[in-house]
């Protein structure tokens, strides 16, 4: 039997807890920590430092809005309404979360990771298996 889930099974706690029983756990979530990804890697490393401790999905999408804000102002926007023109036509930016563009409506837009247990660690789908 798998247990399909949802983003609030991404903590530590989660296989702590759940022991073996987590085993094969499949679910989504916009961020994993251990992801193989540089930028990834980068900035758990640099949290890690700072807090003591590994990030989680608030903060990385929080480091994702505070990196696109700023990378539009480096590309010259200054007033809310060219912010606001940038991330209206915002497309793959390049973030923690992975690739982030923006729908019509305002609202972001990414791949949700897919994410299992492996041997009592959190890993994405597809990895380590």
């Amino acid at each position: 039997m798998i247990l399909l889930g949802s983003s609030g099974l991404n903590a530590p706690d989660f296989v702590r807890i759940g022991e073996e029983y987590t085993e094969g756990t499949i679910f989504l979530d916009a961020f994993l920590a251990g992801r193989d990804d540089p930028l990834v890697r980068d900035f758990v490393g640099r949290y890690r430092a700072r807090y003591g401790e590994s990030p989680d999905v608030m903060a990385a999408q929080a480091y994702d809005a505070a990196a696109i804000v700023c990378s539009l102002i480096r590309d010259g926007r200054r007033s809310p309404e060219e912010i606001r023109a940038g991330l209206a036509g915002l497309s793959g930016f390049p973030g923690v979360c992975g690739p982030t563009g923006m729908d019509p409506a305002g609202e972001s837009v990414r791949e949700p990771i897919l994410i299992t247990v492996v041997r009592g660690r959190l890993v994405e789908l597809g990895l380590d298996r």
